[in-house]
């Protein structure tokens, strides 16, 4: 197995499945790049995304060479792991622990829709006096978020506004001008706000902001295969070119790797 660290080459790689890839493509910038390492071997490719004291892996590319990469991964005992639908034969006799499933879907600037501000409706950039209320709003309607309050000043949050109150917000888990590629998440609203199309305004709004102001020119996202609802909502403002795929969080590798690369 191979660690690469030629961004050029690990591009090329992760173009071939440009959506699925989606997250993996902005982890290449600068603002990332350092919490990842790469691994390779027979065309299939893992990146292992550390931050938080959590680890992440991410899989790519040839299903049949994929199982001897992950049983090399340097891993610790619990970590977080990725993987597309085609790769689940190969990994899941891997390890141990709950998968979710999951779709990853994309838009590109051709194919956004834009609805019109739902009434009394203000949206704006996040700023550091509205941490508090972000986390208020998050802890209270969406408890499992990665919402982190340090990205705030990158403009990686926008909020919508009723009055005073914050009723919805969403942001960016990665975002690369360098790169073209942009990553929605923590998209939530006030549950008594629901059904004014929110969330449907709240991501187009976040995407028109991208296309215009970073150079990107495609957003991903990810959403539960269970949640016809938010696929609907997704689906109003143009994201489309579904990716099925499943997450599982804290798993464990199960014994028979290779343990000296822990």
């Amino acid at each position: 197995m191979e660690e690469l660290r030629d961004r050029d080459r690990l591009e090329a790689l992760l173009r071939r499945e440009e959506v699925w890839a989606g997250y993996a493509l902005g982890d290449l910038d600068d603002a990332q790049f350092a919490r990842t390492r790469w691994f390779y071997e027979a065309e299939a490719l893992a990146l292992r995304y550390e931050f938080g004291g959590h680890v992440t892996v991410l899989t790519f590319g040839a299903a049949a060479a994929i199982g001897a990469v992950l049983a090399q991964l340097p891993l610790p005992e619990r970590f977080h792991l990725h993987l597309p639908h085609y790769h689940r034969a190969a990994l899941r006799p891997l390890v141990e622990g709950a998968l979710g499933a999951y779709l990853r879907l994309a838009v590109a600037p051709t194919e956004l829709a834009l609805p019109e501000a739902p009434a009394g409706i203000q949206a704006r950039l996040l700023e550091a006096s509205d941490v508090p209320a972000a986390e208020a709003l998050y802890a209270a309607h969406y408890p499992g978020n990665w919402f982190d309050a340090q990205r705030v000043a990158e403009g990686c949050y926008l909020g919508l506004w009723q009055g005073e109150e914050l009723v919805a917000a969403g942001g960016t888990h990665v975002v690369s001008s360098q790169y073209r590629i942009a990553a929605l998440g923590d998209i939530v609203a006030a549950p008594a706000q629901r059904g004014r199309g929110l969330g449907s305004f709240l991501t187009a709004e976040l995407c028109r902001r991208l296309f215009a102001e970073r150079g990107v020119e495609r957003v991903v996202l990810n959403v539960k295969e269970d949640n016809p609802a938010a696929q609907r909502a997704y689906a109003k403002v143009g994201f489309a070119h579904p990716v099925p795929h499943d997450e599982g969080f804290d798993l464990r590798r199960i014994p028979g790797g290779d343990s000296a690369a822990r």
